[in-house]
């Protein structure tokens, strides 16, 4: 009678996974019972048998609305991606963080969504996250006016290092002194290579 008043008792909680241990164990511990007169066991048994029916029903039914609750989640989700995938490439930073920042308060206030979809949606975003966030970037070196300054104080520094060099290289040729033109001329290749590079740097800061 006791495994049976237990089990009437369990059959309206929520607490699904430790609910349904507790089942298993009165389960154990009806097999384990003395056998009553017949009758009464079959009573007795019925009463078990449809408390436990009535729990484990509701959490079907409750596993099978979160399902569903989940996959709507996950399918604003992937609208909101979409959103977020026109933001690209990134023509305007301050316009785009604008518009994301809108799309991240509306996808916080959606939930949850099933772990196989999570991954794949985080990643999408966080992509469009690092786009605007590299574009930013980008956006704040053109107008700092101590990077632009650092970058064509490099360039004239490399240039008049390129200028020396090539003075040394004629100097070294005219006194036909292999070694000095080789070292010469090897480091001259090096710095044209920094000019490049740093000219490049300048490009990108104000283009």
């Amino acid at each position: 009678m006791q495994l049976v008043t237990r089990a009437e008792e369990l059959s309206s909680s929520t607490d699904w996974a430790a609910t349904a241990s507790a089942y298993r164990e009165l389960m154990a511990s009806w097999k384990e019972a003395g056998r009553a007169d017949r009758a009464a066991e079959e009573e007795l048994w019925k009463r078990f048998r449809a408390a436990q029916s009535t729990f484990f029903e509701a959490r079907s039914a409750a596993m099978s609305a979160k399902d569903t609750q989940l996959r709507e989640h996950a399918s604003a989700k992937e609208e909101l991606l979409a959103e977020a995938n026109k933001l690209l490439p990134v023509t305007d930073a301050k316009v785009a963080r604008t518009a994301l920042r809108s799309i991240h308060q509306r996808w916080d206030k959606i939930g949850s969504v099933a772990k196989e979809a999570q991954e794949r949606l985080e990643g999408g975003l966080k992509r469009v996250d690092d786009a605007v966030r590299k574009a930013e970037d980008i956006q704040w070196r053109r107008s700092n006016p101590e990077a632009l300054s650092r970058a064509r104080n490099t360039i004239d520094q490399i240039r008049n290092t390129i200028s020396n060099l090539e003075d040394q290289l004629e100097q070294a040729s005219k006194k036909g002194d292999d070694d000095a033109r080789q070292r010469a001329a090897s480091a001259l290749q090096t710095r044209r290579a920094w000019l490049a590079e740093a000219e490049k740097t300048l490009a990108d800061l104000t283009n």
